[in-house]
Protein backbone atom coordinates (compact mmCIF):
# COMPACT_ATOMS: atom_id res chain seq x y z
CA UNK A 1 0.00 0.00 0.00
CA UNK A 2 1.56 3.41 -0.99
CA UNK A 3 2.96 5.36 2.12
CA UNK A 4 2.01 8.98 1.99
CA UNK A 5 4.17 11.98 4.30
CA UNK A 6 2.00 14.58 5.07
CA UNK A 7 3.87 17.90 6.30
CA UNK A 8 3.21 21.05 7.96
CA UNK A 9 5.96 23.10 7.69
CA UNK A 10 8.01 26.42 9.83
CA UNK A 11 6.46 29.38 10.50
CA UNK A 12 9.19 32.44 9.56
CA UNK A 13 8.10 35.56 10.72
CA UNK A 14 8.74 38.34 13.45
CA UNK A 15 6.46 36.62 15.64
CA UNK A 16 4.43 34.12 16.10
CA UNK A 17 2.04 32.68 19.63
CA UNK A 18 0.53 28.90 19.69
CA UNK A 19 -3.16 29.63 19.93
CA UNK A 20 -4.47 26.61 20.34
CA UNK A 21 -2.66 25.73 16.49
CA UNK A 22 -3.64 22.70 14.67
CA UNK A 23 -2.98 21.95 10.87
CA UNK A 24 -6.73 21.07 10.41
CA UNK A 25 -7.28 21.11 6.50
CA UNK A 26 -3.87 18.36 6.54
CA UNK A 27 -5.44 16.72 8.96
CA UNK A 28 -8.56 16.10 7.65
CA UNK A 29 -7.27 15.37 4.61
CA UNK A 30 -4.82 12.92 6.31
CA UNK A 31 -8.26 11.36 8.27
CA UNK A 32 -10.25 11.03 4.60
CA UNK A 33 -7.18 9.12 2.58
CA UNK A 34 -6.69 7.01 5.56
CA UNK A 35 -10.23 5.10 4.95
CA UNK A 36 -8.84 4.30 1.49
CA UNK A 37 -6.30 1.89 3.23
CA UNK A 38 -2.80 4.39 2.45
CA UNK A 39 -0.41 4.48 4.71
CA UNK A 40 -0.67 7.74 6.20
CA UNK A 41 2.84 9.55 8.09
CA UNK A 42 2.10 13.04 9.55
CA UNK A 43 5.11 15.66 10.15
CA UNK A 44 3.96 18.44 12.17
CA UNK A 45 6.86 21.07 12.74
CA UNK A 46 4.37 23.10 14.63
CA UNK A 47 3.49 20.32 17.65
CA UNK A 48 5.20 22.31 20.65
CA UNK A 49 3.97 18.84 22.47
CA UNK A 50 5.65 16.27 20.26
CA UNK A 51 8.68 14.83 22.71
CA UNK A 52 10.33 13.90 19.65
CA UNK A 53 11.39 17.98 19.50
CA UNK A 54 13.82 18.76 21.54
CA UNK A 55 12.43 21.98 23.47
CA UNK A 56 14.02 23.85 26.32
CA UNK A 57 12.62 22.70 29.79
CA UNK A 58 12.12 26.43 30.42
CA UNK A 59 9.84 26.80 27.09
CA UNK A 60 7.69 23.80 28.40
CA UNK A 61 7.15 24.73 31.43
CA UNK A 62 5.66 27.94 29.92
CA UNK A 63 2.90 25.98 28.41
CA UNK A 64 -0.60 27.09 29.15
CA UNK A 65 -3.03 24.14 30.68
CA UNK A 66 -5.42 24.79 27.62
CA UNK A 67 -2.87 24.34 25.12
CA UNK A 68 -1.31 27.71 24.52
CA UNK A 69 2.24 28.79 24.48
CA UNK A 70 5.33 29.44 22.53
CA UNK A 71 6.93 27.71 19.84
CA UNK A 72 10.67 26.96 20.15
CA UNK A 73 12.18 29.64 17.32
CA UNK A 74 15.85 29.87 15.68
CA UNK A 75 16.98 33.28 14.51
CA UNK A 76 17.34 33.42 10.37
CA UNK A 77 19.07 36.30 8.56
CA UNK A 78 15.98 38.76 7.12
CA UNK A 79 15.03 38.18 3.51
CA UNK A 80 16.31 41.19 1.26
CA UNK A 81 12.89 42.72 1.11
CA UNK A 82 12.72 43.03 4.58
CA UNK A 83 15.96 44.60 5.18
CA UNK A 84 14.90 48.04 7.05
CA UNK A 85 12.38 46.80 9.23
CA UNK A 86 13.58 46.78 12.70
CA UNK A 87 13.03 43.77 14.26
CA UNK A 88 14.06 39.72 14.56
CA UNK A 89 13.32 37.70 11.95
CA UNK A 90 12.74 34.07 13.42
CA UNK A 91 12.11 30.50 12.26
CA UNK A 92 9.26 28.93 14.43
CA UNK A 93 8.75 25.12 15.14
CA UNK A 94 10.46 22.28 15.34
CA UNK A 95 14.64 22.65 15.69
CA UNK A 96 15.94 22.41 12.53
CA UNK A 97 18.70 19.72 13.70
CA UNK A 98 15.57 17.49 15.44
CA UNK A 99 13.29 17.76 11.44
CA UNK A 100 17.41 16.55 9.59
CA UNK A 101 17.66 13.63 12.21
CA UNK A 102 13.91 12.18 12.16
CA UNK A 103 13.67 12.94 8.11
CA UNK A 104 17.06 10.62 7.72
CA UNK A 105 15.94 7.93 9.61
CA UNK A 106 12.60 7.83 7.95
CA UNK A 107 11.51 5.35 4.82
CA UNK A 108 11.14 7.31 1.76
CA UNK A 109 7.35 7.38 1.24
CA UNK A 110 5.72 7.26 -1.63
CA UNK A 111 4.22 11.02 -1.83
CA UNK A 112 5.07 14.18 -0.02
CA UNK A 113 1.67 15.86 0.73
CA UNK A 114 2.96 19.35 1.93
CA UNK A 115 0.69 22.28 3.79
CA UNK A 116 0.73 25.66 3.89
CA UNK A 117 -0.13 28.23 6.23
CA UNK A 118 -0.23 32.56 5.57
CA UNK A 119 0.99 33.50 2.67
CA UNK A 120 3.74 35.61 3.90
CA UNK A 121 5.22 32.84 5.52
CA UNK A 122 5.92 31.38 2.16
CA UNK A 123 9.90 31.00 2.83
CA UNK A 124 9.04 28.09 5.84
CA UNK A 125 7.18 26.26 3.21
CA UNK A 126 9.78 26.81 0.76
CA UNK A 127 12.75 26.03 3.62
CA UNK A 128 10.30 22.98 4.52
CA UNK A 129 10.12 21.76 0.81
CA UNK A 130 14.00 22.29 -0.20
CA UNK A 131 14.46 20.19 3.31
CA UNK A 132 12.10 17.26 2.04
CA UNK A 133 13.59 17.76 -1.47
CA UNK A 134 17.63 17.06 -0.31
CA UNK A 135 16.57 13.77 1.53
CA UNK A 136 13.75 12.41 -0.85
CA UNK A 137 14.94 13.73 -4.12
CA UNK A 138 13.09 10.92 -6.54
CA UNK A 139 9.62 11.64 -4.33
CA UNK A 140 6.87 13.67 -5.81
CA UNK A 141 6.14 16.66 -3.60
CA UNK A 142 2.39 17.67 -3.82
CA UNK A 143 1.95 21.43 -1.97
CA UNK A 144 -2.02 22.81 -0.94
CA UNK A 145 -3.06 24.93 1.46
CA UNK A 146 -3.84 28.52 1.50
CA UNK A 147 -0.76 30.19 0.54
CA UNK A 148 -1.28 27.76 -2.56
CA UNK A 149 -5.40 28.60 -3.10
CA UNK A 150 -4.33 32.54 -2.60
CA UNK A 151 -1.12 32.78 -4.44
CA UNK A 152 -1.05 29.70 -6.99
CA UNK A 153 1.39 30.95 -9.47
CA UNK A 154 3.89 32.22 -6.94
CA UNK A 155 3.50 29.05 -4.72
CA UNK A 156 4.52 27.03 -7.98
CA UNK A 157 7.13 29.33 -8.63
CA UNK A 158 8.94 29.78 -5.63
CA UNK A 159 8.16 25.82 -4.17
CA UNK A 160 8.46 24.01 -7.61
CA UNK A 161 5.85 21.31 -6.36
CA UNK A 162 5.52 18.13 -8.90
CA UNK A 163 1.55 19.23 -8.19
CA UNK A 164 -0.29 22.36 -6.64
CA UNK A 165 -3.69 21.95 -5.35
CA UNK A 166 -6.20 24.89 -4.39
CA UNK A 167 -9.03 24.77 -2.90
CA UNK A 168 -10.51 21.78 -0.99
CA UNK A 169 -7.64 19.07 -1.73
CA UNK A 170 -9.39 15.92 -0.64
CA UNK A 171 -10.87 15.25 -4.42
CA UNK A 172 -7.72 15.97 -6.70
CA UNK A 173 -5.19 14.48 -4.37
CA UNK A 174 -8.10 11.56 -4.56
CA UNK A 175 -7.92 11.95 -8.34
CA UNK A 176 -3.98 12.22 -8.92
CA UNK A 177 -3.38 9.53 -6.60
CA UNK A 178 -5.40 7.55 -8.72
CA UNK A 179 -3.57 7.70 -11.71
CA UNK A 180 -0.09 7.58 -9.84
CA UNK A 181 -1.02 4.33 -8.13
CA UNK A 182 -3.53 3.16 -10.60
CA UNK A 183 -6.01 3.03 -8.29
CA UNK A 184 -10.04 3.27 -8.69
CA UNK A 185 -11.08 4.59 -5.98
CA UNK A 186 -14.50 6.37 -5.87
CA UNK A 187 -15.13 9.60 -3.94
CA UNK A 188 -16.34 9.76 -0.19
CA UNK A 189 -18.24 12.16 1.53
CA UNK A 190 -16.53 14.37 4.06
CA UNK A 191 -16.57 13.91 7.28
CA UNK A 192 -16.07 16.50 10.39
CA UNK A 193 -14.44 13.40 12.47
CA UNK A 194 -10.90 12.85 13.18
CA UNK A 195 -9.60 9.39 14.95
CA UNK A 196 -6.46 7.96 13.17
CA UNK A 197 -4.63 11.20 12.93
CA UNK A 198 -4.32 11.42 16.51
CA UNK A 199 -1.48 8.67 16.93
CA UNK A 200 0.66 11.13 15.72
CA UNK A 201 0.56 13.74 18.70
CA UNK A 202 1.50 11.52 21.67
CA UNK A 203 0.93 14.63 23.67
CA UNK A 204 -2.51 16.86 23.33
CA UNK A 205 -4.20 19.29 25.79
CA UNK A 206 -6.73 20.33 24.09
CA UNK A 207 -9.41 19.04 21.20
CA UNK A 208 -10.09 20.70 17.36
CA UNK A 209 -13.77 20.89 16.41
CA UNK A 210 -15.01 22.16 13.28
CA UNK A 211 -18.40 22.29 12.77
CA UNK A 212 -18.66 23.75 9.16
CA UNK A 213 -16.33 23.88 6.13
CA UNK A 214 -16.69 27.94 4.83
CA UNK A 215 -18.90 31.24 5.85
CA UNK A 216 -22.15 32.56 4.97
CA UNK A 217 -20.79 35.71 5.11
CA UNK A 218 -18.52 37.80 3.16
CA UNK A 219 -16.31 40.05 4.59
CA UNK A 220 -14.11 41.90 2.81
CA UNK A 221 -11.00 41.46 4.42
CA UNK A 222 -11.55 37.76 4.99
CA UNK A 223 -10.48 34.71 2.25
CA UNK A 224 -12.65 32.05 3.84
CA UNK A 225 -15.10 32.50 0.45
CA UNK A 226 -11.79 32.10 -1.62
CA UNK A 227 -10.92 28.92 0.38
CA UNK A 228 -14.21 27.65 1.06
CA UNK A 229 -17.25 28.88 -1.46
CA UNK A 230 -19.74 27.17 -0.11
CA UNK A 231 -20.62 26.63 3.23
CA UNK A 232 -21.79 23.53 5.17
CA UNK A 233 -22.46 22.90 8.21
CA UNK A 234 -22.30 19.05 10.53
CA UNK A 235 -24.42 18.29 12.47
CA UNK A 236 -24.16 18.73 16.41
CA UNK A 237 -24.71 14.75 16.80
CA UNK A 238 -21.63 14.45 14.68
CA UNK A 239 -19.69 17.13 16.99
CA UNK A 240 -20.90 16.11 20.19
CA UNK A 241 -19.43 12.08 18.89
CA UNK A 242 -15.88 13.94 18.38
CA UNK A 243 -16.58 15.17 22.47
CA UNK A 244 -17.10 11.75 23.39
CA UNK A 245 -14.11 10.34 21.99
CA UNK A 246 -12.10 13.12 23.45
CA UNK A 247 -13.53 12.44 26.47
CA UNK A 248 -13.16 9.11 26.52
CA UNK A 249 -10.55 7.91 23.84
CA UNK A 250 -8.03 11.22 25.12
CA UNK A 251 -8.94 12.11 28.36
CA UNK A 252 -9.39 15.69 27.67
CA UNK A 253 -11.77 18.24 28.64
CA UNK A 254 -10.45 21.19 26.57
CA UNK A 255 -12.01 21.84 23.41
CA UNK A 256 -11.40 24.75 20.47
CA UNK A 257 -14.08 25.76 17.76
CA UNK A 258 -12.22 26.61 15.05
CA UNK A 259 -15.48 27.89 12.67
CA UNK A 260 -15.72 31.37 11.32
CA UNK A 261 -19.75 31.25 12.25
CA UNK A 262 -19.69 28.65 14.89
CA UNK A 263 -22.80 31.21 16.04
CA UNK A 264 -24.60 31.70 12.68
CA UNK A 265 -28.48 30.83 13.06
CA UNK A 266 -27.91 29.47 16.48
CA UNK A 267 -30.82 27.51 16.41
CA UNK A 268 -29.75 25.39 14.11
CA UNK A 269 -26.23 24.41 15.18
CA UNK A 270 -25.24 25.91 18.85
CA UNK A 271 -27.74 25.83 20.87
CA UNK A 272 -29.11 21.82 20.58
CA UNK A 273 -25.42 21.45 20.54
CA UNK A 274 -24.57 22.56 23.48
CA UNK A 275 -28.11 21.54 25.44
CA UNK A 276 -27.24 18.09 24.34
CA UNK A 277 -23.27 18.72 25.72
CA UNK A 278 -24.57 19.64 28.90
CA UNK A 279 -26.77 16.90 29.46
CA UNK A 280 -24.03 14.21 28.78
CA UNK A 281 -20.33 15.53 29.66
CA UNK A 282 -19.02 17.01 32.66
CA UNK A 283 -16.69 19.61 33.33
CA UNK A 284 -15.15 20.83 30.20
CA UNK A 285 -14.04 23.83 28.64
CA UNK A 286 -14.91 25.71 25.26
CA UNK A 287 -12.30 28.12 23.80
CA UNK A 288 -12.97 30.06 20.43
CA UNK A 289 -9.50 31.68 18.69
CA UNK A 290 -12.31 33.19 15.82
CA UNK A 291 -14.49 36.00 17.10
CA UNK A 292 -17.87 35.19 17.89
CA UNK A 293 -21.22 37.11 15.89
CA UNK A 294 -21.97 39.15 18.52
CA UNK A 295 -25.58 39.60 18.01
CA UNK A 296 -26.40 36.23 18.12
CA UNK A 297 -25.63 36.44 21.83
CA UNK A 298 -29.01 36.80 23.37
CA UNK A 299 -29.82 35.74 27.43
CA UNK A 300 -30.51 32.27 26.42
CA UNK A 301 -27.42 31.80 24.70
CA UNK A 302 -25.22 34.04 27.18
CA UNK A 303 -26.57 31.90 30.07
CA UNK A 304 -25.53 28.46 27.98
CA UNK A 305 -22.15 29.87 27.33
CA UNK A 306 -21.66 30.69 30.52
CA UNK A 307 -22.92 27.34 31.85
CA UNK A 308 -20.98 25.39 29.36
CA UNK A 309 -17.88 27.15 30.44
CA UNK A 310 -17.13 29.21 27.01
CA UNK A 311 -14.04 30.64 28.34
CA UNK A 312 -12.82 34.27 27.17
CA UNK A 313 -15.17 34.93 24.56
CA UNK A 314 -13.92 36.69 21.58
CA UNK A 315 -16.08 38.49 19.84
CA UNK A 316 -16.24 40.20 16.34
CA UNK A 317 -16.75 43.91 15.98
CA UNK A 318 -13.87 45.55 13.81
CA UNK A 319 -15.07 49.11 13.98
CA UNK A 320 -17.20 51.26 14.81
CA UNK A 321 -17.67 53.04 12.30
CA UNK A 322 -21.30 52.58 10.79
CA UNK A 323 -19.98 52.88 6.92
CA UNK A 324 -17.61 51.19 7.32
CA UNK A 325 -18.93 48.38 9.46
CA UNK A 326 -21.77 47.77 6.59
CA UNK A 327 -19.31 47.93 4.15
CA UNK A 328 -17.00 45.02 5.45
CA UNK A 329 -19.42 42.50 6.51
CA UNK A 330 -22.62 44.09 8.04
CA UNK A 331 -22.73 41.81 10.68
CA UNK A 332 -23.57 43.69 13.69
CA UNK A 333 -24.20 46.87 14.86
CA UNK A 334 -23.06 48.61 18.20
CA UNK A 335 -26.30 48.05 20.12
CA UNK A 336 -26.49 44.32 19.09
CA UNK A 337 -22.69 44.64 20.18
CA UNK A 338 -23.61 46.90 23.56
CA UNK A 339 -26.66 44.36 24.23
CA UNK A 340 -24.04 40.78 23.81
CA UNK A 341 -21.73 42.34 26.45
CA UNK A 342 -24.46 43.07 28.52
CA UNK A 343 -25.93 39.40 27.79
CA UNK A 344 -22.37 37.92 28.82
CA UNK A 345 -21.80 40.54 31.87
CA UNK A 346 -26.03 39.23 32.74
CA UNK A 347 -24.71 35.60 32.61
CA UNK A 348 -21.97 35.77 34.73
CA UNK A 349 -18.64 36.69 32.53
CA UNK A 350 -16.56 39.73 34.51
CA UNK A 351 -15.31 42.24 31.51
CA UNK A 352 -11.98 41.46 31.66
CA UNK A 353 -13.31 37.88 30.18
CA UNK A 354 -14.56 38.99 27.67
CA UNK A 355 -12.66 39.91 24.18
CA UNK A 356 -13.82 41.91 21.57
CA UNK A 357 -11.15 42.15 17.50
CA UNK A 358 -10.81 45.60 16.84
CA UNK A 359 -9.21 45.98 13.49
CA UNK A 360 -6.76 48.92 12.50
CA UNK A 361 -5.27 49.71 9.35
CA UNK A 362 -8.15 49.05 6.94
CA UNK A 363 -7.72 51.57 3.83
CA UNK A 364 -9.10 54.65 4.48
CA UNK A 365 -9.43 53.77 8.26
CA UNK A 366 -7.82 56.84 10.79
CA UNK A 367 -6.29 56.44 13.37
CA UNK A 368 -9.10 58.63 15.50
CA UNK A 369 -11.65 56.13 13.71
CA UNK A 370 -9.36 53.38 15.60
CA UNK A 371 -9.14 55.50 19.37
CA UNK A 372 -12.54 55.75 19.07
CA UNK A 373 -13.59 52.03 18.84
CA UNK A 374 -11.41 51.30 21.70
CA UNK A 375 -13.46 53.88 23.87
CA UNK A 376 -16.26 52.14 23.00
CA UNK A 377 -15.26 48.65 23.64
CA UNK A 378 -14.02 50.04 26.96
CA UNK A 379 -17.17 51.69 27.83
CA UNK A 380 -19.19 48.57 26.94
CA UNK A 381 -17.29 46.22 29.53
CA UNK A 382 -15.16 44.33 27.29
CA UNK A 383 -10.87 44.11 26.63
CA UNK A 384 -9.70 45.02 23.58
CA UNK A 385 -7.63 42.75 21.11
CA UNK A 386 -5.93 44.29 17.61
CA UNK A 387 -6.01 43.16 15.05
CA UNK A 388 -3.58 44.98 12.75
CA UNK A 389 -4.89 44.58 8.80
CA UNK A 390 -3.03 43.08 6.20
CA UNK A 391 -4.50 42.61 2.50
CA UNK A 392 -5.30 38.81 1.16
CA UNK A 393 -5.17 38.41 -2.41
CA UNK A 394 -8.46 38.12 -4.04
CA UNK A 395 -10.55 39.74 -1.27
CA UNK A 396 -12.15 43.37 -1.73
CA UNK A 397 -9.55 45.21 0.45
CA UNK A 398 -6.70 43.57 -1.68
CA UNK A 399 -8.20 45.55 -4.63
CA UNK A 400 -8.88 48.77 -2.85
CA UNK A 401 -5.34 48.55 -1.65
CA UNK A 402 -3.75 48.30 -4.88
CA UNK A 403 -0.89 46.91 -4.58
CA UNK A 404 0.84 45.62 -7.91
CA UNK A 405 -0.20 41.56 -8.24
CA UNK A 406 3.78 41.08 -8.20
CA UNK A 407 4.11 42.36 -4.72
CA UNK A 408 6.05 39.70 -2.76
CA UNK A 409 3.56 38.31 0.10
CA UNK A 410 6.54 38.97 2.84
CA UNK A 411 5.40 42.21 3.08
CA UNK A 412 1.88 41.77 3.62
CA UNK A 413 2.68 40.38 7.41
CA UNK A 414 0.13 41.79 9.69
CA UNK A 415 3.40 42.60 11.66
CA UNK A 416 4.24 44.84 9.20
CA UNK A 417 2.35 45.67 6.68
CA UNK A 418 0.34 48.95 8.28
CA UNK A 419 3.37 50.86 9.67
CA UNK A 420 5.98 49.87 7.01
CA UNK A 421 4.41 48.42 3.80
CA UNK A 422 1.34 50.93 3.21
CA UNK A 423 2.66 53.31 6.11
CA UNK A 424 -1.19 54.27 6.52
CA UNK A 425 -1.28 54.23 10.48
CA UNK A 426 0.84 54.75 13.10
CA UNK A 427 0.16 52.00 15.39
CA UNK A 428 2.28 52.67 18.62
CA UNK A 429 -0.10 55.22 20.06
CA UNK A 430 -3.13 52.88 19.55
CA UNK A 431 -0.94 49.82 20.90
CA UNK A 432 -0.19 52.16 24.04
CA UNK A 433 -4.01 52.96 24.30
CA UNK A 434 -4.94 49.37 24.31
CA UNK A 435 -2.46 48.20 26.71
CA UNK A 436 -3.53 51.23 29.14
CA UNK A 437 -7.35 50.40 28.67
CA UNK A 438 -6.94 46.45 29.39
CA UNK A 439 -4.76 47.14 32.47
CA UNK A 440 -7.35 50.01 33.83
CA UNK A 441 -9.93 46.81 33.15
CA UNK A 442 -8.24 44.30 34.53
CA UNK A 443 -7.52 46.36 38.01
CA UNK A 444 -11.13 46.96 38.17
CA UNK A 445 -12.91 43.78 37.68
Amino acid sequence: MPRLLLVNPWIHDFAAYDLWYKPLGLLHLAEYLSHYGYEIEILDLLDRLNPQWDYSEKLKKQNKADGRGHFHKEALSKPEVLRLIPRKFSRYGAPFENVQAVLEKMTPPDAIILSSHMSYWYTGVQETAQLLRKRFPQVPLILGGIYASLMPQHAFENIQPDLLISGAGEIPLLQWLNETFHRNDPPKPLSPHLRAVWSFYPEMQFFPLLASRGCPFNCSFCATRILNPQFHRFSPEALLADLEFAILEKKLTHFVFFDDALFYKPHDFIIPFLEKAAARFGKVHFHTPNGLFAKEITPQLAEMMATARFESPRLSLETINPHRLNDISAKVTRQQYQNAIKNLHLAGYQSDEIITYLLAGLPGQTEAEVLEAIDFVYDSGAMISLAAFSPIPGTREWTRCGLPFDTDPLLLNSTIYTEYTSKSLPLQNIRLKIKEKNEKRSAAT
